[in-house]
């Protein structure tokens, strides 16, 4: 494991801002597992089980490349808490075994996905997480867990953004798909808050009844005949408990610099690779950047102990800078002498008119108990030295 990254999830580890015996003897279904965010989630209960053998928290991370699961997650590889699962969140096959929670972190971020794929978006905002919403009943999970984003929001012209609130986002507009499909997302994990297993179809098994038919998870012996092998599982006498997460300009370094595609990560990676950090614009747009761990302490805050089907903006306004002052910040952290430089622009280039940070209202999460503590200096002086040799 990456040394910066280990530091990381030691300091989240000893944090009073999260319980983490919750997750003793307890199975964790993470989709998306090795994504920037999600792979910041999976570590702490690898660490778990590393730190103390008899934790026995199994964590069943989801993703579809093999590579990339291998690369993120190669020292935990044969370790049998760690069980990684190479299909696709909206069509997997539903795991033998109680699942306690179900974090569902997989969706496409990229916007070229958004014009090239639309239907992969929905598939993954929509058709996963009711799919995976209705595996959490049949396995009594205790808490489901949506991965959201501010992109639901809109266009909306207010200082503070609270949860409740909700801005234009334009229908015919094919960009706008990321947010309408996290919309619905949001929806679909709020109408099953408090929903109840029907006992006909709850299961252990690998494979769930079609509408409508009765599960059995009996297997047959040798000679044919069906053997009981039920397994017992939790009593979810609440019913599901949901949460909603809205992240905002999240980073770390678990980015992917070659592909991320954000000013910021660009940013990163010109300092990393000792290249002049160039901005097209005028650098005077303010942004509010929250350091990972920051962010993940905060999910795992709303998914123990938020409110039922609530949705929780999780950012930093103690972190807000402007991109010029930023990319100052970030060329005095290169390893090699680099300057912030403004740049010509190309031709599909298009300032973005909207100059100030919204202020997105973190009091809902701050009453539980959470809070931010890495400011952006120290954050991406810790993301730089983890691409560091």
């Amino acid at each position: 494991m990456n040394h910066v990254i280990r530091q990381d999830i030691e300091e989240m580890l000893t944090s009073p801002m999260v319980d983490w015996s919750h997750f003793r003897d307890k199975t964790v279904l993470v989709t998306g597992a090795y994504g920037m965010l999600a792979s910041y989630m999976v570590y702490p209960l690898l660490l778990l089980n590393e730190q103390d053998p008899t934790f026995n928290c199994r964590v069943l991370a989801l993703g579809r490349n093999r590579r990339r699961m291998e690369e993120r997650f190669g020292d935990w590889l044969g370790k049998p808490y760690f069980v990684p699962v190479y299909e696709d969140a909206a069509t997997m096959t539903e795991p033998t075994g109680p699942v306690d929670y179900i974090i569902h972190a997989a969706s496409p971020t990229n916007p070229r996905s958004y014009l090239t794929d639309p239907s992969a978006v929905i598939a993954a905002n929509v058709s996963a997480t009711e799919s995976l919403l209705k595996m959490a009943l049949r396995k009594n999970t205790t808490g489901f867990l949506f991965v959201s984003s501010g992109e639901v929001y809109g266009v909306l012209q207010k200082d503070v953004i609270e949860e409740e609130d909700g801005g234009t986002v334009t229908m015919n507009d094919p960009r706008n798909v990321y947010a309408l499909s996290k919309r619905l997302g949001e929806l679909l994990t709020k109408s099953y808050a408090g929903k109840r297993a029907d006992p006909s179809t709850t299961t252990v098994g690998a494979n769930p009844a079609a509408a409508g038919e009765v599960l059995d998870d009996r297997t047959p012996d040798a000679a044919g005949a069906l053997n009981d092998n039920k397994v017992e599982l939790p009593e979810n006498p609440c019913g599901l408990r949901t949460g909603i997460v809205r992240p905002s300009h999240t980073y770390g370094p678990t980015m992917d610099l070659q592909h991320d595609g954000r000013v910021f990560a660009d940013f990163v990676a010109d300092a990393v690779a000792g290249r002049d950090i160039v901005m097209t614009g005028d650098g005077l747009a303010s942004r509010a950047f929250i350091y990972a761990s920051d962010a993940v302490l905060g999910y795992y805050t709303v998914l123990l102990k938020g409110e039922n089907g609530a949705a929780y903006n999780v950012t930093n306004n103690d972190g807000i800078r402007r991109i010029r002052d930023l990319a100052e910040c970030i060329a005095a952290m290169a390893p090699t002498p680099v300057k912030a430089v403004f740049g010509t622009p190309d031709a599909a280039y298009k300032e973005n008119a909207n100059k100030k940070a919204s202020i997105r209202s973190i009091d809902r999460l701050l009453s539980l108990g959470w809070r931010p503590v890495i400011t952006p200096e120290e954050g991406f002086a810790r993301t730089i030295r983890s691409f560091l040799p």
